[in-house]
């Protein structure tokens, strides 16, 4: 009376199973994405810290530089000052 045959045909059913593949090979893709960003941050982390020691150790040498500068000069305008203590101008 009624054929048996079933609903859902062979190639549908083949579509199903590249589709599932396909679903999980983009959950490990993407999975390696983001070890890949996780490693990427950590990197990027160093690289900061690295970045942070040079330019403290950079301010460490030319408030140095200042200060000796500054001294420098005051010793310069002692000399240049007339015995007097007047003003040059």
């Amino acid at each position: 009376m009624y054929d048996r045959r079933p609903l859902v045909r062979p190639h549908v059913l083949l579509f199903a199973q590249a589709s599932a593949e396909a679903k999980a090979d983009l959950h490990t893709m993407h999975f390696k994405h983001l070890c890949e960003l996780s490693d990427l941050y950590k990197e990027l982390a160093e690289l900061r810290s690295v970045v942070s020691d040079v330019v403290r150790t950079l301010r460490e040498s030319a408030e140095t530089d200042v200060d000796r500068l500054r001294h420098e000069l005051e010793r310069a305008l002692l000399r240049l000052a007339p015995p007097d203590g007047k003003p040059l101008n």
